[in-house]
C-alpha cells in the first residue's frame, strides 16, 4: 500500500471522485431525454444507455458502500459522531433543494403537463407531482426526515417520488448510514465468525423479504450494491494473492474481470463500470508507472473538470430537476422542432444545474462538512459523557 492518504481519504480518491461526477451527469442527461418522446433513440445503444440513468444511481450506492466502510474502519468513531457527520454531509443541501422543489410544485406540474409528447416518464411525473400537491404536508414531513423510504406506498401514495423524485435514493443512503455502523461493530466483536455471519445473513435476508412490503426507496431492495461497495473496500484494505496477479497481469485481469461481470450480471452491467474504475485505481495505487489499461483509465479520471464535477456531484444530483422543470416551463411555448427543444432544454438544464450545484456546494455543502469535522458540539459531548 503506497498511498496511506488514499486509505484515510477514501472518498477523495481521484478516480472515484470523477466517477461520481460522471454518474451525476448521466442522471441529468437521462432525465432530460426521458422528458421527450425518445422511442426512436432506443435503437441506438449509446443513446439507450443514457436513458437507463437509474444505473448511475446504483453506482453511487456502490461508491457509498466503499466509502462508508473506509470511514468506519479508519476513523474509529462512535455511532453518534458518525451519524452527526453524515447528517451534516447530506441534510443541509438536501433541505434547500427539497424546499425549492416544494415551492415549485405548481410550476413543475404545469410544465410537465404541457409537454406536447407525453413520455411514460412524464406520465409518472404528473402522477407524483399531483400526489405531492394533494398530500403536501404528509409528504413534506416524511421527506424532511429523509425516512420517506420507510413509508409503504399503500399508506402514503407516491412516497418514493413525491416533491423531489430523485430523493428516493437519498433516503436509501440515509437508511444505509443508520445501519452500516451497527454491522461494522458486529464484525469487530469477539464472538465467533459463525455467529457474526449467521446474524448478518439472517438480518440481510429479513431486510430483503420485508422490502416487498415497501416502495422502491427501501434499502432492502438495493442491498447488493452496498455489499459490493463494502466488499470492494475490504479487498482494497487487505492484501491477497489476487493483488499480485492484478499487478503482474493488469490488462488481462481487468479485461477478464470486467467481462465476467457483464456475462454473470447482464441486467446489471453498471457493476462492470465500477469494476473497471475500481481495479484501475487499485493497480495504479500500488504501481503508478504501470503503462496498462489502468494507467490510461486513471489518466482520464484525473482530469480536473471531471474531478470538479465529482466534488459537486451530490448537489448536481439534488438540484438538476429544478432547472429541468424551469427549462420545460419557459421553452414549452416556443415554436421549435422536437430536436431543437431537446437540445435547448439539455444545454440550459446543464448550465443552470452546474451553476446551482456550485453554489450549493461552496456555500452550503462544504461549510457544513467543515463544521462536522470539528466533532460533536459541547452539549452533545456532555450528553455522551453523562
Amino acid at each position: 500500500m503506497t498511498e496511506r492518504s488514499s486509505i484515510i481519504n477514501a472518498d477523495k480518491i481521484d478516480s472515484f471522485e470523477s466517477l461520481r461526477g460522471l454518474m451525476a451527469i448521466w442522471v441529468l442527461i437521462g432525465h432530460v431525454m426521458l422528458t421527450f418522446n425518445t422511442d426512436s433513440l432506443k435503437e441506438e445503444f449509446l443513446l439507450n444507455a443514457l436513458l437507463e440513468n437509474g444505473r448511475a444511481v446504483y453506482v453511487f450506492m456502490i461508491l457509498s458502500g466503499f466509502v462508508i466502510f473506509f470511514l468506519l474502519h479508519t476513523k474509529n468513531e462512535g455511532y453518534l459522531l458518525f451519524i452527526y457527520r453524515r447528517f451534516l454531509r447530506i441534510f443541509p443541501a438536501y433541505i434547500v433543494a427539497l424546499l425549492i422543489s416544494a415551492a415549485m410544485l405548481p410550476i413543475s406540474l404545469e410544465a410537465i403537463s404541457s409537454v406536447a409528447s407525453m413520455s411514460n416518464r412524464n406520465i409518472s411525473r404528473v402522477e407524483y407531482l399531483s400526489a405531492s400537491i394533494n398530500n403536501f404536508l404528509p409528504h413534506l414531513t416524511a421527506h424532511l426526515t429523509l425516512l420517506h423510504g420507510l413509508i409503504p406506498t399503500n399508506v402514503l401514495p407516491f412516497s418514493d417520488w413525491a416533491i423531489m423524485g430523485q430523493a428516493w435514493s437519498i433516503s436509501v443512503e440515509w437508511q444505509f448510514y443508520l445501519l452500516a455502523p451497527i454491522y461494522y461493530s458486529l464484525l469487530k466483536t469477539k464472538i465467533s465468525l459463525f455467529s457474526k455471519l449467521f446474524f448478518i445473513i439472517l438480518s440481510l435476508l429479513a431486510l430483503y423479504f420485508i422490502s416487498f412490503k415497501f416502495g422502491y426507496s427501501f434499502i432492502g431492495k438495493h442491498l447488493l450494491y452496498f455489499l459490493i461497495g463494502c466488499a470492494s473496500a475490504i479487498f482494497w484494505l487487505i492484501p491477497t494473492k489476487w493483488h499480485y496477479l492484478f499487478l503482474k497481469y493488469p490488462n488481462l485481469t481487468i479485461t477478464i474481470t470486467t467481462t465476467l461481470c457483464i456475462i454473470i450480471t447482464p441486467d446489471k452491467w453498471e457493476i462492470s463500470i465500477w469494476v473497471l474504475i475500481y481495479l484501475s485505481a487499485l493497480i495504479i495505487r500500488d504501481k503508478p508507472d504501470n503503462k496498462s489499461i489502468a494507467y490510461y483509465v486513471n489518466s482520464i479520471m484525473k482530469l480536473k473538470p471531471l474531478r470538479y464535477l465529482g466534488k459537486i456531484s451530490y448537489s448536481i444530483y439534488l438540484a438538476h430537476m429544478i432547472p429541468l422543470f424551469l427549462a420545460i416551463y419557459f421553452f414549452n411555448d416556443l415554436n421549435m422542432s422536437s430536436s431543437d427543444r431537446l437540445l435547448t432544454t439539455l444545454s440550459s438544464t446543464f448550465i443552470l444545474t452546474i451553476a446551482l450545484a456550485a453554489f450549493l456546494y461552496h456555500f452550503i455543502e462544504a461549510p457544513f462538512i467543515d463544521f462536522g469535522r470539528k466533532g460533536l458540539p459541547n452539549i452533545l459531548q456532555r450528553y455522551i459523557n453523562t
